[in-house]
């Protein structure tokens, strides 16, 4: 969404950012983003056209996908299908192939590149993907900005703490809403 807004900024009202900055992400920069590669390579290798219930691609993620809440998130994007089996709701094997180019921000804060609108930043506070080094990047990209932490929460806080996150989310959009089209 980020790289949308900042190609085509008048198509968005202001924007919304979940715990991420406008910088390049890889496992040997941060720990957490080789957590991400992990569930997401643990998704591609699902079997899931073998399988016909959610209990049983929960019980081939347990070893993979240790935390039950990401475990719980993950199957959240798998639906049943009308044959009676399981497919999933996003293209896993899309993203996976394209975790180079998912981990990697194309361009450099240099100021040249801007969303001229609001933009709002959630950092989970227990979470390493938004932090006080990322200020610069960000507000290189997005000058109009504001960030909020969920105390408690890691980085998935839609799925750690979705109430939260809808309020804040909620609020923003309330203020920095244009109107009906």
């Amino acid at each position: 969404a980020m790289v949308l807004a900042l190609n085509h900024p008048e198509i968005f009202e202001s924007l919304a950012v979940l715990d991420i900055a406008p910088v390049t992400y890889t496992a040997s920069n941060n720990a957490a983003w080789a957590d991400v590669v992990r569930v997401v390579d643990a998704c591609a290798r699902l079997p899931i056209d073998t399988i016909s219930e959610r209990a049983q691609a929960e019980q081939h993620l347990k070893a993979t996908v240790p935390d039950a809440v990401m475990r719980a998130f993950v199957l959240t994007n798998i639906m049943p299908t009308s044959a009676g089996g399981l497919e999933w709701r996003i293209n896993v094997r899309a993203i996976s192939a394209s975790m180079s180019e998912i981990e990697g921000f194309p361009y450099e804060p240099d100021g040249e590149l801007q969303y001229p609108r609001q933009s709002f930043f959630i950092a989970g506070g227990k979470s390493t993907f938004l932090k006080s080094a990322h200020v610069s990047s960000i507000q290189a990209f997005c000058p109009t900005f504001t960030i909020a932490k969920i105390k408690d929460a890691g980085h998935w806080i839609h799925t750690e703490k979705p109430d939260d996150t809808l309020a804040l989310v909620g609020r923003f959009l309330d203020e920095h809403s244009l109107g009906d089209p």
